[in-house]
């Protein structure tokens, strides 16, 4: 059992998500030096640029004794940071492991198979949705990677800027050259796209990509930096992409949808498309959890209700909870003016997923039939099935000719590396790999 100090730790970080943490023992002096930074911080704010601002608000700010423990604490320079730690658990890391293969191959099947129901192309190409999962997928082994080397679990904005450059990145393999996206001071931080997914052909067929997503990158090519939430009224499917692999960031519903509502507003400005993303994250981690599909909807109308624009989401969530035993899912997405935005691409999915959720085929297929935005549905509805019935339920036919399923293998298999272990690479070829969050 751990002492009240370290209990009262694990509590602090359990309420902020990422996991249950442990906290690593540190001497008197950096306790004291903890709380000395801990006030400092809380009384400047984040905004301080510059040491000689950082200095002269410090001194005018804290008294003689509390300026000379600071001097103290940096002279302690070289002794071992405090930080927090993940705690490994044996029963997260058998589910992660059971559920994101079918979460992630499930989406890209169902993207597939939209791409097909909507141009007639040979099934097997992916969609600019599913390569923005993936891209986000990678932004948050990137985020996992930074938190546990630095201890910063309980700091949104890390998984925020991970985000963020997975955007850019998306945006970058959509064709949209470096060199426009990254100017002035950023060019010379960042000369070359991060990580090593932007790099792989796979990932550069274009095709059916979401306009907001793309305006966010050209706003930030525009004005070198990111918008709090994006200059856009767009409630496109396109931002339900991330949400899917967020479901392993935490499993308090809170936390998921503080995450899944600050990503969203990169690329798109209306709150109802925040809900939809927080909506989606909640379920899918319900699922990963092993809840059955109803209880995660329910979980997921608990969780966002409360929100601004939450109307339309939780309506479309509320209404799938009956219509699902009396109506197909055309006659359910015929309620729908279109399948286009986020909340009816949620609802039909989630919709086809609860008809069909034994057969993944018919289940993608049918929510691929819509009016709308085909990859996105059958796309969110085949993670779902993924998520609850495991990557046995995909047929097999369907993964092969997937002409992104090596990419996604090889970052799947990265993902359970560093979520699923106890013991996550940390060699310098693993730092190459994903240190994304170090320039920043």
């Amino acid at each position: 059992m751990a002492s009240n100090g370290e209990g009262n730790a694990m509590a602090e970080a359990g309420r902020e998500g990422g996991g249950p943490v442990r906290r690593v023992l540190v001497t008197p002096q950096e306790e004291r030096f903890l709380g000395l930074w801990q006030d400092f911080w809380w009384s400047t704010g984040k905004q301080v640029h510059g040491q000689g601002t950082l200095y002269r608000l410090a001194a005018h700010s804290l008294s003689a004794a509390e300026m000379e423990r600071w001097h103290e604490r940096q002279r302690m320079a070289g002794e071992e940071i405090p930080r927090y730690a993940p705690i490994f658990r044996e029963s997260a890391a058998s589910r992660i492991s059971r559920a994101l293969p079918g979460m992630i191959l499930g989406e890209l099947v169902g993207d597939a198979v939209g791409i097909s129901a909507a141009d007639g192309a040979p099934f097997g190409q992916s969609s600019s949705f599913a390569q923005l999962t993936l891209f986000s997928l990678e932004a948050l082994i990137a985020t996992r990677l930074w938190a546990d080397v630095n201890g910063k679990w309980a700091d949104q904005e890390n998984l925020r800027a991970a985000e963020f450059f997975a955007v850019l990145m998306w945006g970058h393999a959509q064709g949209t050259a470096w060199s426009e996206i990254m100017s002035g001071d950023r060019a010379a931080r960042f000369p070359h796209p991060l990580g090593w997914l932007a790099a792989r052909p796979e990932m550069r067929f274009r095709a059916h990509p979401d306009e907001a997503a793309l305006g966010a990158v050209r706003d930030f090519a525009t004005r070198n930096r990111a918008s709090a939430v994006a200059g856009n009224d767009s409630r496109s499917a396109g931002v339900l992409a991330s949400s899917v692999p967020l479901a392993m960031w935490s499993d308090a519903p809170d936390r998921l949808v503080a995450l899944a509502t600050k990503n969203a507003a990169l690329t798109h400005g209306a709150p109802q498309a925040h809900v939809s993303a927080a909506a989606l994250a909640v379920v899918c981690n319900a699922l990963l959890n092993e809840h059955d599909l109803r209880t995660a909807v329910r979980e997921a109308i608990e969780a966002v209700g409360a929100l601004d624009g939450a109307a339309d989401t939780v309506r479309a969530l509320e209404t799938v909870l009956t219509a699902a035993e009396v109506s197909t899912v055309e006659e359910f997405a015929r309620t729908f003016d279109g399948v286009w935005t986020a909340d009816a691409v949620l609802g039909v999915a989630v919709h086809a997923a609860m008809v069909h959720g034994r057969d993944f085929d018919r289940a993608v297929t049918e929510s691929a039939g819509v009016q709308g935005d085909r990859p996105a549905t059958a796309g969110v509805c085949g993670a779902l099935v993924g998520i609850a019935s495991g990557v046995a339920a995909i047929p097999a036919a369907r993964l092969s000719p997937l002409a992104v399923g090596g990419v996604a293998q090889e970052l799947i298999d990265d993902a359970l590396a560093e979520f699923a272990s106890a013991n996550p690479p940390r060699s310098q070829e693993w730092h190459d790999r994903y240190d994304h969050l170090r320039g920043l």
